[in-house]
């Protein structure tokens, strides 16, 4: 008989042995079945598939120019926030003081179809013509500048200070920018969302 057989039969029996008093991890453990967000889930952030409704960056927005007692301008973002504030400027019609108001914008998905809510905003700052605008900083204006002879103009700010302007059509007049069709969607979604917010409770008094 070989003099290791003993020895090797000892370890053999020794592992069964504790092969047998280990749980089999494919019956007891527990199955993990949570989503791991950053491996499973690919963000899409295209108009088409949009994954969250949550406004992503801050943005400043209103009408610059012109002989006005106050100065009116809405923030919007990030998440669902709308602060509108109103600003005198001086004279008597300026008013005593500077005022402001909140209302959070409807979630996506929430509203009767007939507001703007925070995917209306999103997808308007999604379009092409809006991200070149903020992408080109060498010329913000789009259509013709009317502020020197009391003209306003539309601005919006992103919260990194990229900003463009959108003034008047530039009805055939020379070296005028035209306005692209992405730009005048988004001033629409905006005032609409402005003139929105200050209908509801929270801002009526600043409203009227």
């Amino acid at each position: 008989m070989n003099p290791r057989a003993p020895a090797l039969l000892l370890l053999l029996a020794l592992s069964a042995c504790s092969s047998s008093s280990s749980p089999d991890a494919s019956v007891d453990a527990p199955v993990d079945t949570a989503v791991d967000v950053a491996r499973d889930v690919t963000l899409d952030v295209s108009v088409d598939a949009q994954p969250f409704c949550d406004i992503p960056a801050l943005y400043t927005y209103g009408m610059d120019g012109g002989f006005t007692p106050v100065r009116e301008t809405v923030q919007i973002g990030p998440g669902r926030q709308f602060t509108f504030t109103r600003t005198p400027l001086g004279g008597l019609d300026a008013g005593p003081c500077m005022c402001s108001c909140s209302a959070m914008i409807d979630y996506c998905a929430t509203s009767d179809g007939g507001t703007v809510d925070t995917l209306h905003v999103i997808v308007a700052f999604n379009d092409d013509d809006v991200r070149a605008a903020f992408a080109d900083q060498t010329s913000t204006l789009y259509g013709r500048d009317t502020r020197p002879a009391d003209g306003q103009v539309f601005v919006v700010t992103r919260g990194d200070g990229r900003h463009f302007e959108v003034g008047a059509e530039c009805a055939g007049a020379s070296g005028c920018r035209a306005i692209p069709a992405g730009l005048t969607r988004l001033q629409t979604v905006l005032t609409t969302l402005r003139v929105q917010q200050l209908a509801r409770p929270e801002c009526a008094a600043l409203g009227s």
